[in-house]
């Protein structure tokens, strides 16, 4: 049901007050989205906690996938694979590539 709702939204086939509903109870309409965003709020604390967005890939401080997913980050931004709104986030930071990383 929630994948025909997605599908029906994307193909502009769901009816406005069903959409509006589903808005109103925060319905995620896109869930790799949400994903990234909640790894990146993640990020942001441990950047907090820490003092840098240097996340080692073995980390696992009560998330044990957030240096899973930096290595990954580091790797999409690397081989140009990363939106540049998402990068802006992550700069946003003080979060750098390997390249800068081995510099830093």
């Amino acid at each position: 049901w929630v994948d025909l709702q997605r599908r029906m939204k994307r193909s502009d086939r769901l009816e406005a007050e069903r959409e509006k509903i589903l808005n109103d109870i925060g319905f995620v309409w896109n869930a790799l989205e949400k994903g990234w965003y909640s790894s990146f709020n993640d990020l942001v604390l441990f950047a907090q906690n820490f003092g840098h967005s240097h996340v080692p890939s073995d980390f696992c401080q009560n998330n044990a996938s957030l240096g899973r997913w930096v290595r990954e980050q580091r790797r999409r931004m690397k081989k140009q694979r990363i939106s540049e709104s998402k990068s802006k986030w992550l700069r946003s930071i003080g979060f750098v590539s390997d390249r800068l990383l081995h510099r830093w």
